[in-house]
């Protein structure tokens, strides 16, 4: 708002859009629609990422999903996209279309006028409202009233990253489809309200996965065991109890827990298979990812030691492994 109250009326005059163009402008009701579809946007992945606290999902990648790493991950997205977006705008300032930044030029402006000096605010539209307080400045929060905050699209960014948080962490076949419908059903609607430029749009639209990526190959989650002992201090070790049989458990402020399969981590589960392969003997086999896991009657991940191995492990021992 502050860039845009020193520019002139010549200035305010919206751009040429091949999306304006095309698509009729959205008033009344109607521009809010793509509002309630971003609201689906952010309700759905925002709830499943919320929901791991309390629900076991089991997404088709099979690793368990940890609501802490998930919510990094948006955020690192978020903080980078943010800041190449605020550095965008207040580097160029383009002119709102939408309307609460319209402006219309009055008839008894000299061409001196239209392009010496701030515009004259006559022809601002109702919904015209700078801060013009510190107060403002710090606290008022609006995100659909903004002028001047257009290249590139904060709707886009954040859509994209609940795609990307989709396809990386909740990837069943119908929520992506789902997902991307939405994406795709979004951005006619945000530029027949004229909330942004297509070139604000169409930019947000490869930078955000571009920035998720790379970010996801700089910092990828703490998943592995290793890496959670080491980040948050929670071991996960193998409890050898005194029937023969090993179950995986977790030692979280000096407390151990029992494991449920969901809940392990793919390294541990890959150490196990791998160990068992040579001194199980399997029965009940059920699949993750390929690897044979024989789980009990209560879901914890056990195996039974063969007959033909040599020596009994020690009744309630527990080995570390992270």
């Amino acid at each position: 708002y502050y860039y845009h109250t020193k520019l002139s009326a010549a200035q305010r005059v919206p751009l040429a859009d091949a999306g304006f163009a095309v698509l009729p402008k959205l008033t009344g009701e109607w521009w809010m629609i793509s509002e309630y579809i971003f609201m689906t946007m952010l309700i759905l992945p925002v709830g499943l990422t919320l929901s791991v606290i309390i629900i076991r999902w089991r997404p088709p990648h099979r690793k368990p999903l940890y609501a802490s790493m998930i919510l990094r991950r948006v955020l690192m997205t978020l903080v980078a996209c943010q800041t190449l977006r605020i550095i965008s705008f207040l580097i160029t300032t383009l002119p709102g279309a939408s309307r609460q930044c319209l402006y219309s030029v009055p008839d008894d402006l000299t061409s001196k006028q239209m392009v010496e000096g701030a515009a004259d605010p006559s022809g601002n539209p109702s919904g015209w409202a700078p801060p013009t307080s510190i107060y403002d400045i710090l606290f008022r929060f609006d995100t659909t009233n903004g002028c001047g905050d257009l290249m590139f699209s904060s709707h886009t960014i954040f859509s994209m990253t609940f795609v990307c948080v989709t396809f990386k962490y909740f990837n069943w076949v119908y929520l992506k489809r789902i997902m991307v419908a939405l994406q795709v059903v979004i951005v006619p609607f945000i530029l027949a309200a004229r909330k942004h430029y297509s070139v604000d749009i169409f930019t947000a639209l490869y930078v955000t996965p571009l920035v998720f990526e790379m970010l996801d190959r700089q910092f990828p989650d703490h998943e592995s065991s290793d890496q959670l002992k080491k980040m948050y201090k929670i071991s996960f070790q193998i409890a050898t109890e005194g029937d023969g049989s090993v179950l995986a458990v977790v030692e979280v402020f000096k407390k151990l827990f029992y494991l449920n399969l969901d809940d392990i981590p793919h390294d541990i589960i890959d150490s196990i298979t791998n160990d068992c392969s040579k001194n199980c003997e399997w029965s009940g086999m059920d699949y993750l990812n390929g690897k044979s896991i024989r789980i009990d009657d209560t879901g914890l991940m056990k195996r039974s030691l063969a007959s033909t191995q040599k020596g009994k492990p020690s009744p309630n021992r527990v080995a570390d492994i992270a």
